[in-house]
């Protein structure tokens, strides 16, 4: 059985884009248009042998401009009674244009019916005008296919509403030339189907001399009759060669038909995508957002900047994991990341190159593993795993909408309709060989699934068995199939179903639900009956957001072959490898730059960011060069406690860990929500579902988590493996190691601390030799940025400005600036870090302040917390970072304490603001 697709004759928007072309040529001379029955000149008698009828052009380039210009002044009313220009004033015509009119734009949002519009106004010039040649230029295999299938799909349709119209469709095919002569010779309307490879290469077939036609090339055929072109997806058609072979046609106009155009001809027409949206033209979108809970166990790497420099080599900026979290930290060539973080994981992670981004790729770091990560990409979950976990959403997404739709026909609400879910691969052996990983994940979690108590709802749609479910629609080569474009002529073979054949596909006596393709993210590869869309591509591709949801915009079609107008139910899903806020901003961004259209908002909090300028006389402003002699110099520690203190506290520490933090699986987060696209294109949140977290199986490789805990922490290797044992914890590694050597870290860490101060256990030594003092030419290297409102403006400052991570530490930075006394200060900059048994310490400020007498300076360094004692703070990290840090600049003498704001200072050192006025 197959669904006979019914088409509505009706819509107001197709109607409108179909007049909006004919309306342009009101007024056509009727007697020019009869004489347009000719013989060509010269070589006519041989060329033809009968006579050939073609396109004149019947008006006054007055009368065209004066049309095209009531077209562009039409309006629409929305949903509330608002009216608005089709064509916006900014795309219309300027008000003094005098060119030629040969090129017009119609704008019509991704499966809204652009083909259909486009033959019917084919259908209508020839009905109205006599306008009789007509040939569709397309770039690629999939689109041709798509017109080929739409052209069969529409005959009977065109046949009821142009019953006095007779017309010929046919693609051009180089072994056949006679369709060429039959194109010319014909009287009545010709609708001709090409490539644009077709005919781009004066190599072609179609360019040479044959001898069938004494000499003459068959492309004459099509240039003596002027056709009008009508280009399908015409910003792939822009290259040099590409126009120039369309100009060779001699076409009478051209006609171009897109979502997304580049330049915009004579744009007559325009439905945008928040037109479609608002209009309920195309399915509503929602996102179903999956992403990795933080997991310690894997090798992170996510490329946050690259830093371009004059002509030094680009730096990046990278979040990897440590032990403890994800630290943000610069990265360059020959950085070991293993080395770094003190992981096994990152064994092999080198930086071999980092390359800034240019008109070919967007910038990336490369790394002697082989592995490349893209400019804001990130390594983030064990790839097998990631994709079952894609893989078994998809399937349970694609249950709960069959059902939703089962029980919505059985109600009456609608007629039954059958979903399809679309998976995005890009490498055809992860599905084409029986024991492919996609076959049989798909085939396990399907069953998996259908068998588990949440399973049980789904038995009374009486689904396939998961082998008759899926298929896959890939190009092949003498029956194997091979990873392509999705343009090549071996393409061709993989559009049968999905696209020849679609009314088979969209019966709910087929089997087939789920479709695993390597090319159906090209144009052309549309199916009314995508419910839910998932990407398995396995590199850090820069496919578009709104490619992707393209492929299943269109309305679906019920098994009685009208489209569903139940907006309830007309609902796209989009499997997201990352959070909605990210998603829709990125959609946002492509519609932004595909349409031209400035936003009047934003989706979530995208603060503004801006880098902070360091001044070039930095190191000649007064005070600097002392400040930086006198705080500069690094220290090492001593320890001096005893280990039974140390292992007692340590036991407790990890027994309470394991009560409030419990050690768990990684788990993958699943957020649904409502995608809305409101005027002017901005994109937005709507409705969401409850938060859901899955936990998937997989193999965890167990480190040797007591050689790494060794690395990083100052006690024996014995002591640490005594602490884990007698907390009785041991068996909780195999389930999280990352987590579990988190809290035994976190455990020793603190008890370490906590001892060391209570017994006065540290000493610091000044550090001496190379290397002994922290280098000012790391502020030439380093930029700092941040979101504005982090940022105070300052004078007083070696930058111009401060970045605050406090309320407490905006006002002192403002209070400082203002201070006559204070002659410079500096946040100190994040690599400024002093060693501490808990990590490295990053003070906050160090200041130049003036004494009465204006010449000499005292150098201090101050930590800014809300409160002055220390023993209220918050954390307990934070008391003992304060206590070594006190230590460390005991050492090398210089003044530091903890203030919470900037008149503390006249406490610490007294000292009249007067005398300086």
């Amino acid at each position: 059985m197959t669904v006979s697709i019914k088409f509505d004759s009706g819509q107001g928007f197709q109607l409108d884009a179909i007049d909006s072309v004919v309306s342009i040529f009101s007024g056509w001379n009727s007697e020019i248009s009869d004489a347009s029955q000719f013989l060509l000149e010269g070589n006519a008698e041989e060329l033809f042998a009968e006579k050939a009828f073609g396109n004149s052009w019947g008006l006054t380039a007055e009368t065209l401009l004066s049309n095209v210009r009531k077209v562009q002044s039409r309006k629409r009313m929305n949903s509330v009674g608002e009216s608005s220009l089709i064509v916006p004033e900014a795309m219309a015509l300027p008000y003094n244009f005098d060119g030629n009119l040969e090129d017009f734009s119609v704008e019509m949002e991704t499966g809204t019916g652009k083909t259909y519009v486009y033959l019917r106004t084919a259908i209508e010039l020839y009905k109205n005008y006599n306008i009789s040649k007509f040939v569709i230029v397309v770039p690629t295999v999939a689109i041709r296919e798509g017109v080929v299938a739409s052209l069969s799909l529409l005959r009977d349709h065109f046949a009821e509403l142009y019953s006095d119209v007779q017309y010929d469709s046919y693609v051009y095919d180089s072994k056949n030339m006679s369709r060429l002569r039959q194109f010319s010779t014909t009287k009545h309307l010709q609708i001709l189907v090409m490539n644009i490879q077709a005919f781009s290469k004066d190599s072609t077939l179609i360019k040479r001399d044959s001898e069938n036609l004494n000499g003459a090339k068959p492309i004459d055929l099509i240039t003596a009759v002027r056709p009008v072109v009508i280009m399908d997806e015409p910003q792939k058609l822009d290259s040099k060669l590409q126009k120039e072979a369309i100009a060779d046609l001699d076409p009478l106009v051209r006609l171009r038909y897109s979502a997304t155009h580049k330049d915009r001809h004579c744009l007559l027409f325009r439905l945008s995508p928040s037109d479609a949206y608002e209009q309920r033209l195309v399915k509503r979108i929602e996102v179903l957002s999956m992403s990795a809970e933080e997991d310690l166990n894997m090798a992170y790497v996510e490329v946050k900047r690259i830093n371009i420099s004059g002509g030094a080599k680009p730096t990046a900026t990278a979040v990897i994991n440590k032990h403890g979290g994800r630290k943000q930290l610069p990265l360059k060539v020959n950085d070991d990341l293993q080395e770094i973080t003190s992981m096994d994981v990152y064994k092999g992670w080198i930086v071999e190159d980092i390359h800034a981004p240019n008109e070919l790729h967007s910038g990336f770091v490369e790394f002697q593993n082989g592995r490349k990560i893209r400019l804001s990409g990130n390594t983030d979950v064990d790839l097998d795993w990631w994709q079952r976990a894609q893989i078994s959403t998809a399937i349970q997404k694609h249950f709960e909408t069959e059902l939703k739709l089962h029980q919505a026909a059985t109600m009456g609400e609608i007629q039954p309709m059958k979903p399809l879910t679309l998976f995005f691969i890009d490498r055809v052996a992860n599905y084409d060989p029986d024991d492919a990983k996609f076959k049989v994940w798909f085939d396990d979690l399907y069953a998996e699934i259908l068998n588990s108590d949440d399973g049980r709802k789904f038995k009374n749609l009486e689904l396939p068995e998961p082998k008759e479910s899926r298929s896959g629609y890939f190009a092949t080569t003498k029956g194997k199939a091979k990873d392509t474009k999705g343009d090549s002529a071996d393409d061709s073979e993989a559009y049968d179903l999905i696209m020849r054949d679609k009314e088979k596909l969209l019966s709910l006596d087929n089997p087939v639900r789920f479709i695993f393709s390597h090319s159906a993210l090209s144009e052309g590869w549309d199916n009314p009956n995508v419910f839910t869309i998932c990407n398995l591509q396995e590199s850090q591709s820069e496919i578009k957001r709104r490619q992707q949801i393209g492929r299943g915009l269109r309305l679906p079609v019920m098994n009685n072959g009208e489209r569903n107008r139940n907006d309830r139910f007309n609902v796209l899903t989009v499997i997201a490898s990352e959070t909605f806020e990210k998603y829709a901003a990125g959609l946002q961004k492509e519609l932004q730059s595909e349409t031209g259209e400035n936003f009047s908002g934003s989706i979530v909090d995208a603060r503004s960011r801006r880098k902070v300028s360091l001044k070039p006389n930095y190191r000649e402003l007064p005070g600097f060069k002392e400040l930086w002699k006198k705080i500069a110099p690094r220290t090492r520690y001593e320890l001096n406690f005893l280990t039974e203190d140390l292992t007692d506290e340590a036991v407790i520490r990890m027994k309470d860990l394991g009560k409030s933090d419990p050690i768990s699986a990684p788990k993958i987060v699943i957020r649904q929500t409502a995608l809305e696209i409101r005027a002017g294109n901005e994109v937005t949140p709507g409705a969401s579902g409850p938060i859901k977290h899955k936990s998937y199986k997989r193999e965890i490789v167990i480190p040797d988590f007591l050689k790494e805990l060794q690395r990083i922490l100052p006690v024996s290797r014995a002591t640490i493996a005594k602490i884990i044992k007698e907390s009785g914890r041991i068996q909780e590694v195999k389930i999280n190691p990352a987590q579990f050597i988190s809290h035994v870290k976190k455990a020793i860490e603190a008890s370490l601390a906590n001892t060391i101060v209570e017994h006065q256990g540290i000493t610091y030594f000044p550090l001496t030799g190379e290397g002994s003092a922290y280098s000012a030419k790391y502020f030439d290297e380093r930029e700092i940025e941040s979101y504005a409102d982090n940022i105070v403006e300052v004078e007083h400052s070696i930058y111009d400005a401060v970045v605050c991570d406090s309320n407490v530490e905006r006002e002192f930075a403002k209070a400082l600036d203002k201070r006559p006394d204070v002659e410079l200060f500096l946040k100190l900059p994040d690599w400024f870090k002093i060693s501490t048994p808990v990590g490295g310490y990053n003070p906050d400020w160090a200041i130049v302040r003036k004494m009465e007498t204006g010449e000499s300076r005292v150098y201090l360094v101050r930590e800014t917390k809300g409160t002055t004692v220390v023993e209220n703070l918050r954390f307990e990290g934070e008391r003992w970072k304060i206590e070594f840090g006190r230590r460390h600049f005991d050492a090398i003498a210089v003044d530091y304490k903890i203030t919470s704001n900037a008149n503390q200072l006249d406490a610490d050192i007294p000292f009249k603001l007067e005398s300086l006025n």
